[in-house]
């Protein structure tokens, strides 16, 4: 609540209710930034000081001392949480605030893809946003050689990014973002809870030791989280996968697109009713739900016209090999998206679906579509007779 210069024969408890916990961090601007303002003295944390290590504060601060300490609070490397605001939580929400206050501040701003506990922590903390680096890493490469140089940026905005270093060997991850060697080095920025991804551009340049390309990937990543956080909404371009065209399945009822043929299916064909599928091929649930899919597409279909018969279209997109334009991929798969048809002269947008809930049952889907269709689908009852002729044993089975 107040700003106290202590000795250095102080200790933690002549801080009183200043300072309630002082943990380990992973380097020492914190520690620094804390001492000189005078909210640690600088002779307790001797230990942490000569093992080079930082803390992270859990602060009481009133709501008028977090008003007039504004500046002072946003000048720390590292965020602050205020214990009245936690104490004033139920216990469940207080708790889980401090624990993710802490994995945040202690969680190292470079991590290396792959198979370590540190890459793995990361992929659980989906609300922190992914800087990725993809180049030629040497096998003896040490990730600390990379830590100082971001760490200014990573506590800049309050650990809500970490830098992720990716070697080209790593061909899995290569294909993901569809890079090749030849592009190296590289860079994407990535939503996880979106699973978007956006493009970074580190300004060119391959040459020079590694200490050299790091001076000058910090100044394109520093101008690229600026852009990514700006207050407006993230301003870099969106990268957008999609599988080639071949690769869509158009002859049966049940259609397969591509990311490219999102908009024209979802946004530009907005008189008819649609139900798009987003799945993962090796998906459990997936699997489950396709049979009553093609159930559905196929008493909806007209084989030979190789149109909807009604006013229904029924499609699905492969959500591990394509990012469609403008739109962020649901995070979970099998997701079912429903968008109504629109009146003649209206436009329809990539936020006009209803979001089904249930679970791979063919009469609760069939429920969900008739409820929301601006058209009588072909699965209702004075229907069914017409159906048959097209849809035979399937439309007995509805």
């Amino acid at each position: 609540r107040k700003r106290h210069k202590f000795s250095d024969d102080d200790t933690l408890s002549a801080m009183g209710q200043e300072l309630r916990h002082v943990v380990a961090s992973a380097d020492d601007s914190t520690l620094a930034a804390l001492i000189d303002a005078g909210v640690i003295p600088s002779g307790v944390p001797t230990s942490v000081q000569e093992s080079g290590e930082s803390v992270v504060a859990l602060l009481t601060l009133s709501s008028e001392s977090m008003e007039t300490g504004a500046d002072f609070l946003r000048s720390l490397p590292s965020a602050i949480i205020s214990m009245p605001g936690i104490l004033a939580a139920s216990p469940q929400v207080g708790a889980g605030r401090v624990l993710g206050f802490l994995q945040d501040n202690l969680r190292s701003p470079v991590v290396v893809y792959g198979e370590n506990a540190a890459f793995e922590a990361l992929l659980e903390a989906t609300h922190v946003k992914q800087l990725l680096l993809f180049d030629h890493f040497s096998e003896d490469f040490d990730v600390r050689e990379l830590t100082h140089v971001f760490e200014p940026l990573v506590a800049k905005f309050q650990r809500r990014v970490c830098v992720v270093v990716i070697d080209a060997r790593h061909s899995q991850a290569m294909d993901f973002f569809n890079l090749d060697e030849a592009q190296l080095p590289a860079s994407r920025f990535v939503d996880v809870a979106s699973s978007k991804s956006y493009l970074v551009d580190l300004g060119g340049g391959v040459g020079g030791t590694l200490q050299e390309k790091s001076k000058r990937w910090a100044v394109a990543v520093a101008k690229a989280l600026e852009l990514a956080f700006d207050p407006e909404g993230n301003r870099l371009a969106a990268v957008g996968r999609s599988e080639p065209r071949e690769a869509a399945r158009m002859t049966t009822p049940l259609k397969k697109i591509v990311g490219d043929m999102w908009a024209e299916y979802v946004l530009e064909r907005p008189s008819f009713d649609l139900l798009i599928e987003y799945f993962d091929p090796g998906c459990p649930h997936c699997k489950k739900m396709q049979p009553v899919l093609d159930t559905l597409a196929a008493v909806a279909f007209d084989e030979g016209k190789l149109a909807p018969r009604g006013n229904l279209i029924m499609v699905q997109l492969d959500a591990t090999e394509n990012d469609p334009d403008d739109w962020e991929m649901p995070s979970g798969v099998p997701t079912i998206h429903f968008y109504p048809g629109v009146a003649a002269g209206k436009s329809r947008t990539k936020d006009d679906f209803i979001h089904y809930t249930g679970g791979p049952d063919r009469k609760e889907l069939v429920r969900f579509v008739e409820e929301h269709a601006i058209s009588t689908p072909v699965w209702t009852a004075e229907k069914k007779t017409q159906a048959s002729a097209v849809g035979g044993s399937h439309a007995a089975e509805l």
